[in-house]
């Protein structure tokens, strides 16, 4: 299932979902773009630490998939457990929760 959230003038879609809804961390997610601008999507545990910055660079207007292996910024695995995926433009900030399970 996909979920679509307008972040002003930008729309992320995200996707890689499991049966309850909740995102799954090592699946695709889908970021739809209006118009160009800055994006941040940065991803964190539950003590709030964070883990790994996904993309952080001016992105043009269109479709883009961004995708996270499940690796941190130091280049082991995450454990399996609950994160957060931020995602920031210049219009606002939208958080949700994701299930990372090996």
């Amino acid at each position: 299932m996909n979920e679509t959230k307008t972040v002003g003038e930008h729309v992320a879609t995200w996707d890689g979902r499991d049966e309850n809804g909740i995102a799954v961390a090592s699946g695709i997610y889908f970021l739809r773009l209006e118009s160009a601008g800055h994006v941040t999507l940065t991803v964190y545990d539950v003590t709030g630490r964070r883990v790994r910055t996904l993309t952080d660079t001016v992105w043009p207007a269109g479709e883009h998939v961004i995708r996270w292996d499940g690796v941190a910024t130091s280049g082991a695995p995450a454990p399996s457990g609950v994160y957060f995926f931020r995602l920031k433009t210049a219009i606002g900030i939208d958080t949700r929760r994701g299930v990372l399970a090996k």
